[in-house]
């Protein structure tokens, strides 16, 4: 199945947090709903990195919903940054 790590980040507030849980399984963080749908991490006999297929939703009426994939070790490539939260991938284990 797999299991994802996030740093999720109030960029308003400074407030931070470490959210881990199953693929497919709903975290909450204030106002975020994050589901992992999917996690791909590489075999041990290549550098370390992993991704995972996050849906996001902001209970704010004013955010917009995100869909796709986080990459851990490249987070300027793909990330959710919205005005008020920033989700990073830590990792995703399988």
């Amino acid at each position: 199945m797999g299991h994802v790590t996030l740093l999720v980040l109030d960029t308003i507030t400074g407030r931070s947090q470490k959210l881990a849980g199953a693929v497919g399984a709903t975290m909450q963080f204030e106002s975020l709903s994050i589901t992992a749908k999917g996690c791909y991490a590489r075999p041990p006999s290549m550098r370390a990195d992993s991704a995972a297929w996050l849906e996001i939703t902001d209970a704010h009426p004013d955010q917009k919903a995100f869909s796709g994939w986080l990459l851990a070790e490249e987070p300027a490539v793909a990330s959710y940054d919205s005005s008020s939260y920033n989700v990073r991938l830590v990792a995703c284990t399988r």
